[in-house]
């Protein structure tokens, strides 16, 4: 009895999760504390949206410069490699910037290299090495530590030379809302920079690689997927030792695939898909959601936090 009566009273607190048979479906134990962010995301993730989303097809083959901002060595190819292919092939200009080391504290134990961090930043260099070789691109490399990133001003400095040197018609950076932080500090990194320093104006192409996207542009990739399934292949340090990313990677890409138009019945297709913004936009999209509480921005990852909010202080003091 004592049970039931707490059952009861849950059910009175979760009315719409309650089965009625003595369990719950499930729970959500405070409505209130979910981050607007991360609320957005969930509702803009919901999968009904589809219904009334109709992405343009995105002009690569137009572009004379691309710019593409990862976090991690091998974002850029998950997110944006078939694009990045057909750039190639259409003559684009292409940039990689990389953010952090890569560094996981859990993969160079499981690694068991007796140079640690150091070795595995080295191994995941050349791998990103291999596939800018593959895509004739023009590889820089921040370096920020991905266990315990400290950006600094010179880091900004830099991203600024990079974005102003290249001028590019299209920033690829991770999308807006993606749910891995360290994705969220680029984003935060790119307002930062932009903050400090005026960027060239340019469109910015939010690509997809930890959540679902709500997307107002794609790229048929399907000529280039197998080219792309090589380019993942390259990432050994991560899919034979942490997660099959390249498995995710087409998974996502045939899914991707129901925004194509209905024109090739029969066909195994694939797609990448894009969050397009002009830059002010997006710089705006980051300060409205990010910046009303960047705790829950950061979802509470303290050395994140520790890190970026030093730099975030003194660019607005600055300015």
């Amino acid at each position: 009895m004592k049970v039931t009566r707490r059952l009861s009273k849950l059910a009175r607190r979760f009315p719409s999760h309650w089965t009625g048979r003595g369990r719950y479906r499930f729970l959500v134990r405070d409505w209130a504390a979910i981050p607007d962010i991360e609320l957005a995301a969930r509702v803009l993730g919901v999968e009904s949206f589809s219904e009334q989303l109709e992405p343009v097809r995105l002009p690569v083959g137009e572009l004379g410069r691309v710019l593409v901002i990862a976090p991690h060595q091998d974002d850029e190819t998950i997110g944006a490699g078939g694009l990045l292919l057909l750039a190639r092939d259409n003559g684009v200009s292409i940039t990689v910037l990389f953010v952090t080391d890569g560094v996981q504290r859990s993969l160079a134990r499981r690694l068991g290299s007796e140079g640690g961090d150091m070795e595995l930043a080295r191994i995941r260099d050349e791998e990103a090495r291999q596939v800018c070789k593959v895509l004739g691109a023009e590889m820089h490399s921040l370096g920020i530590s991905n266990p315990d990133p400290a950006p600094s001003l010179a880091d900004l400095e830099r991203m600024a030379d990079i974005i102003s040197d290249c001028r590019p018609d299209v920033v690829l950076i991770p999308w807006v809302l993606d749910a891995q932080v360290k994705h969220r500090m680029t984003n935060h990194l790119l307002w930062l920079a932009s903050r400090h320093r005026r960027l060239p104006d340019c469109e910015i192409w939010g690509y997809q690689v930890h959540n679902t996207i709500y997307p107002n542009g794609y790229v048929d990739i399907t000529d280039v997927i197998d080219e792309k399934r090589q380019l993942l292949g390259v990432f050994d340090s991560q899919n034979l030792h942490m997660r099959r990313y390249d498995h995710f990677a087409l998974g996502m890409g045939a899914w991707n695939s129901r925004y194509l138009p209905e024109d090739a019945a029969g066909e195994a297709r694939y797609a990448e898909l894009f969050f397009a913004l002009p830059l002010a936009e997006h710089l705006a999209l980051i300060e409205r959601f990010y910046f009303r509480d960047l705790r829950q921005t950061y979802r509470g990852h303290e050395r994140v936090m520790a890190g970026i909010m030093p730099l975030h202080e003194a660019v607005l003091a600055g300015s």
